[in-house]
């Protein structure tokens, strides 16, 4: 097994292999950042209706054949609240969310105590409420330190942010910037060509790099620190290559756009759906590739806005709407 890299976690994330495939190096990447994980699977889930969430697009790494669609109707089965209490956690085991009885999560439970003696998931979730859920089975019961379990959340900004990618492929895409290895700006139209745009993403360019080098990418945390999830809350970056080997950088908008019922700006709506599915002031920036300050600044808006008091009322607010 190699050893842990969760940088190439991130650079499987955005690369273009076809779905299958794709899918299969995340999971190849995702079993070394595991404690004891011995089995890997990831399923695609939409959260736009969270008492009736959609399963699809189910593949597994290591189990015999037979297991993706046992696993699949185990998930189909399970109450849909265990599981709105597992995706809002976003990262976790089931040892975790049950207490250390993984069959207490029901048929899905049952299936990870068959096969081995727990299992972990991260719910690689965006803002619209889609994503994929990235699981394991565990040859031992895992506790979650909190260190790793900002480090998969992190991790899931960035799948999330792939797999949005990936399902937008068929729209015409808005590649806004294109950059060299270096940052150089080599085109820039729409709201990329603002001078202050063009400097964000030049640095973020740098910052992705560096993140990718031998020295800087055996911290984990400091890598991932460089590399965030979105650029200025609206790019991501995705590397391009010409025939004659050059490399570049270009910037897709690839911004989350969750439902408007209360007439929302863009970004109060994905702060808003961040903060409702349970991450972290940090977690929420990170994924949106703005300051936490900023998050908690639009944060505390929203409650001025909608007179609530809490996190808690909002999501109450947005269920009550339709949203």
């Amino acid at each position: 097994m190699s050893a842990p890299d969760p940088i190439a976690l991130v650079e499987a994330a955005y690369d273009s292999a076809p779905g299958d495939q794709w899918m299969r190096n995340l999971l190849e990447r995702t079993q070394p950042l595991v404690p004891g994980s011995t089995a890997t699977g990831c399923y695609t889930l939409e959260m736009s209706n969270p008492s009736a969430p959609k399963l699809t697009s189910a593949l597994t790494v290591g189990m015999p054949p037979g297991f993706t669609d046992r696993w699949l109707d185990s998930l189909v089965r399970s109450d849909p609240g265990v599981h709105a209490k597992a995706y809002a956690r976003k990262v976790g085991t089931l040892s975790d969310l049950t207490g250390g009885f993984v069959s207490a999560f029901g048929p899905v439970g049952d299936l990870a105590t068959e096969y081995g003696a727990d299992a972990f998931y991260c719910a690689a979730i965006d803002a619209e409420g889609r994503g994929l859920v990235l699981a394991t089975l565990l040859s031992r019961p895992l506790h979650l330190s909190r260190g790793l379990r900002m480090r998969w959340s992190l991790l899931g900004a960035h799948v999330a942010a792939a797999e949005r990618l990936r399902r937008r492929a068929h729209e015409r895409p808005r590649d806004e910037c294109v950059l060299s290895a270096g940052g150089r700006v080599e085109h820039a139209e729409g709201e990329a060509a603002d001078a202050t745009a063009r400097e964000g993403l030049r640095a973020a360019v740098v910052a992705r790099d560096k993140a990718r080098t031998r020295a800087v990418r055996s911290d984990p945390d400091q890598a991932l620190a460089l590399w965030r999830g979105l650029v200025a809350g609206r790019w991501s970056l995705l590397d391009r290559f010409e025939s004659d080997g050059r490399r570049y950088i270009v910037a897709r908008r690839n911004e989350p756009d969750p439902r408007n019922p209360l007439a929302l700006t863009l970004r109060e709506r994905q702060v808003l759906s961040h903060l409702i599915q349970g991450d972290a002031m940090k977690v929420a920036g990170y994924a949106l590739g703005i300051g936490p300050s900023a998050v908690s600044t639009i944060a505390k808006s929203l409650l001025l806005k909608l007179g609530m008091r809490s996190v808690t009322d909002l999501a109450a607010l947005v269920a009550a709407s339709g949203g």
